[in-house]
């Protein structure tokens, strides 16, 4: 795809509500903190935020939507090539495994993630590095 084709998702301008997409019933709190930002920024009017728990939910909504996330589900080609106005695949972590990277490109989707660094969970691998270790010197009996 050449890149006037994928120039066109950025540099024209929405004319209407950006749906945003929050794929999955995982971290709720998520969900929330991102409604409350869209709120307290003064967005709620130009950006509607939609929560789909299933698969099937999302598939549903997948032609109308211009932002997708994935909490913790994997956006899969036949959900990309349904997402006729999909711009953007943000993915709320630092790992992109669960996106069809190759499907994406093909249509121009940019796909972002959120790096390590500040974010808490560089951190947060460390102290559960150091857990498992601890458990280990102390031979913890337990499936995690």
């Amino acid at each position: 795809m050449s890149i006037a084709a994928v120039a066109w998702r950025f540099q024209t301008p929405l004319r209407q509500t950006c749906k945003v997409l929050c794929a999955g019933s995982h971290f709720p709190a998520g969900y929330h903190y991102t409604k409350q930002v869209l709120v307290e920024r003064n967005l709620v009017n130009n950006v509607q935020l939609i929560r789909a728990a299933t698969e099937h939910e999302w598939m549903e909504l997948a032609p109308t939507v211009h932002v997708a996330i994935p909490f913790m589900e994997r956006f899969h080609s036949e959900f990309i090539h349904a997402a006729s106005q999909l711009r953007l695949i943000q993915q709320m972590g630092v790992g992109l495994e669960g996106v069809d990277i190759d499907a994406a490109s093909q249509k121009g989707i940019a796909v972002a993630n959120i790096p390590a660094y500040g974010t808490g969970n560089a951190q947060a691998t460390a102290e559960h590095a150091l857990l498992l270790s601890m458990m280990l010197l102390r031979k913890v009996q337990t499936d995690l």
